[in-house]
């Protein structure tokens, strides 16, 4: 469980929604579950990096995601600070910031100041335009992805998700990552 938490939300309401929920779950069904978070990286969220209210996996790992319409201007100060307070970032779904499409090289700085990429599943779709999927494609050649997700929120995306049809050579770079888990 991934919920997206913005500045004026509270990881504590979270943690309650995320005890309710598992309490629902049938012990038989043997589902594993954790609690994290996906953080937009805003104004100050810098300084929140060694915050002990994080949602973070349990290796350390913490899903951070950008707007779709303007970069950060503190991404690399908020993966230097994350990677200092010993958390591994991971930026999700970096194939929809548009407007990182002319800065690829960006990618790399951040891979190398030990961020890891994200690639979300539906963008194989093509349902964020063809400049998504050309930066997808390009992250995806480069071996530059470290995860594929699937970022469900209906029903009906998971339709699309089983309807995708790749392309072999898309199709190769996804199975290789997929393998590499």
């Amino acid at each position: 469980m991934n919920p997206d938490v913005y500045p004026d939300e509270n990881e504590a309401h979270f943690r309650e929604v995320y005890a309710d929920f598992i309490t629902r779950i049938p012990e038989e069904l043997g589902v594993s579950t954790a609690l994290a978070a996906e953080y937009m990286i805003v104004k100050d969220f810098e300084e929140r990096a060694d915050d002990p209210q994080l949602l973070t996996y349990e290796d350390g790992s913490i899903l951070v995601e950008m707007s779709y319409y303007f970069r950060s201007e503190n991404l690399e100060q908020a993966v230097f600070n994350l990677v200092s307070a010993g958390k591994k970032p991971i930026l999700a779904h970096p194939e929809r910031y548009l407007y990182m499409a002319n800065r690829l090289q960006d990618f790399e700085t951040l891979i190398d100041m030990g961020c890891r990429l994200q690639m979300n599943w539906m963008s194989l779709t093509g349902t964020y335009g063809p400049s998504s999927v050309k930066i997808l494609r390009h992250l995806l050649s480069h071996g530059m992805y470290s995860f594929i997700c699937t970022d469900l929120h209906s029903l009906h995306q998971l339709d699309s998700i089983m309807a995708i049809e790749l392309e072999p050579s898309l199709a190769k770079k996804v199975n290789e990552l997929i393998a590499s888990y």
